[in-house]
This record gives C-alpha cells, structure tokens and sequence, in this order.
C-alpha cells in the first residue's frame, strides 16, 4: 500500500546500477555457470561488516525488488519464521535467512565474499559472508526454487536480490 501511495504521489528513489532504457535496473551478472572452482567462507574476504541478529529478514526484499531483480511477481504476503519466505505468482518461492552455504562457485557482494549453489537451471542459493566469522553462521542467505521459466537467469536474479537485501541489513 506504501509503494503505491509513493507511485501516487510521483516520488521516486534512485537506485545504483546500470539504467535500461526503460529506466529499470540491468540484471547483474551471477558468477560463471562453467566455473569448476569451489569457494568456502572459511576466511572470507570483509569490505562492509554487517550483522543479522534482531533482523526480520520479510523486511529486506519489496515486491518491486523482486520484480526488477527477477521478474516474478510476490504473492501475498510473507511468512515469517526463524527465516522469510516469499511465494511468487509464477511458481516458486525465495527464502531470506542466515542459514546459509558452506561452499559454492565463487562470488561477492559489496566487495564481501559469497557462494552460490546451483542445484539446477530453476533453483539457485547465494551465501554472503557478513563478517570474518561467517563460517560459524554470520551470513546472508538468499534461496530460490522455480516451478515455472524463470525470465532472467535464476542466479542472476538471486544474486542481484542478495545485493538488495545486503544493502538494507544494519552495519555488524
């Protein structure tokens, strides 16, 4: 209701990226789908220290967040828990949570390191290291499994959600 109050009114945030034409975002790239090498958060490389605890994880993706890192639809409201889940319209879901990878392909967000887990072309799960113990659980942990196409490539999308979910998480 919020977001369409903003719409109404004519406000506008700007948000860093690549602008499109249309004015929207351009997907980030996720990390090579053929890269062999396997990364851990064991030592984890820490630009921006962050922190989870007293988080309610529902309140760091929007639906237009969704909408523009993977062009899904949310439906509804989300579930909260020990963890968020959010259903799309499409067919799917993502979880927001700090329980996260132990290992993966290689990746960052905001110059911290991350893993990405690719179960399969509809499913994939970004893990980003908050702090230097991110190995005992000091991570963000961004999930998606699709039942439909996805319209971007699903980490591309995941990965860009765990970018915006990253931003909105107080400093650690």
């Amino acid at each position: 209701m919020a977001l369409v109050g903003a719409l109404a009114t004519g406000c506008t945030t700007t948000i860093a990226g690549n602008p499109s034409a249309a004015g929207e975002r351009e997907p980030v790239p996720g990390p090579d789908p053929e890269a062999e090498t396997t990364a851990t958060l064991d030592d984890p490389t820490i630009a921006v220290a962050k922190r989870v605890e007293g988080v309610d994880f529902c309140a760091l993706l929007t639906p237009d967040d969704i909408a523009q890192a993977t062009g899904l639809t949310q439906e509804g409201a989300p579930a909260s828990s020990f963890l968020c889940a959010i259903d799309y319209v499409e067919g799917g879901f993502v979880f927001v949570s700090d329980l996260g990878a132990a290992s993966g392909e290689p990746a960052e967000v905001a110059g911290n390191s991350a893993v990405v887990v690719r179960a399969d072309d509809a499913s994939c799960q970004v893990t980003v290291a908050l702090g230097p113990d991110a190995a005992q659980g000091n991570v963000l942990d961004v999930d998606t499994s699709l039942f439909t196409e996805p319209p971007v490539p699903v980490c591309d999308g995941v990965l860009e959600l765990a970018r915006r979910a990253f931003d909105r998480l107080p400093p650690g």
